[in-house]
């Protein structure tokens, strides 16, 4: 991610991609979290990562946009070729782990910059000092994010969801520590940071975000295949969430919004129609 400023485009640490794991979402190819550590990534496809982030945003300024933006990009692992994959002019799914990495926390989160950006506050920090500064620290500690979905095919009512909070594992089980709104409460290796998404009596259906956790661990081994942590975490969560099955009006007024049309039903130019 980066922030396109008057001074420049600050770029924050890069983070990797987990994609298509089916614990955690329905689709082949959907995102479903990211992780931050030291040899994720070599030294030189962070620096060519970084310049070409802090140009793209120097070209957006020129065009008129301002303030905080993320690219992705594909890595080719055969001759680590970058290609540009997409740039989103926003806040993104990565932002939360972006700025609460610990390299923004021990400096300037990235966000700050785009904040400033729409101020009079003259920067005592210029990019090529910060840009500089996280290709060597930006991938310091271990951190990454799980955006766990709703994987089943049919519709259900939840009845049971974890809090946002901070957990640690017991026998399999998730165990609250806290409830707590602050991710930075949870930073010890063992310890997990929920934010649930979902709450209880919402209709839950396929490709629906429950909750994100955030750990302190490395979730991929070197084949990308998801570490034994973190299916252990990921078992944990989807166990804390419990559902019911929708009843018949339940199913009718679900199937009535799959149509908009049925909604319509009933209905004519001069209001309802008695039935």
């Amino acid at each position: 991610e980066g922030a396109a400023t008057r001074a420049g485009t600050f770029v924050g640490p890069l983070l990797s991609e987990l994609i298509g794991f089916e614990t955690l979402t329905p689709y082949q190819g959907g995102w479903c979290g990211n992780e931050l550590y030291e040899d994720c990534f070599s030294a030189e496809i962070r620096q060519t990562a970084s310049q070409l982030t802090e140009k793209l945003g120097n070209t957006l300024y020129k065009r008129g946009y301002r303030g905080y933006f993320e690219v992705d990009y594909l890595i080719d692992l055969d001759d680590h070729q970058i290609y540009l994959g997409e740039l989103n002019p926003r806040i993104t799914g990565i932002s939360a782990m972006t700025n609460t990495s610990p390299f923004c926390t021990q400096h300037l989160p990235l966000f700050l910059f785009h904040l400033l950006e729409y101020t009079d506050i003259a920067l005592d920090i210029d990019p090529i000092t910060f840009n500089t500064l996280c290709l060597a620290e930006g991938a310091t500690g271990i951190s990454g994010q799980l955006i766990i979905k709703y994987t089943q095919t049919d519709t259900q009512i939840m009845t049971q969801a974890p809090v946002s909070g901070v957990y640690r594992l017991n026998n399999g089980q998730l165990e609250l520590i806290k409830t707590s709104a602050n991710r930075q409460d949870a930073r010890a290796i063992h310890e997990a940071y929920l934010m649930r998404i979902m709450n209880t009596d919402e209709h839950s259906y396929q490709g629906a975000d429950l909750a994100i956790l955030f750990v302190n661990q490395q979730l991929t081994t070197p084949q990308h295949a998801l570490t034994t942590a973190a299916n252990d975490w990921i078992a944990a969560v989807q166990t804390a969430f419990e559902w019911r099955e929708l009843t018949q009006e339940e199913e009718e007024l679900a199937a009535r919004f799959k149509n908009p049309v049925g909604l319509l039903k009933g209905f004519s130019d001069n209001g309802p129609e008695e039935t």
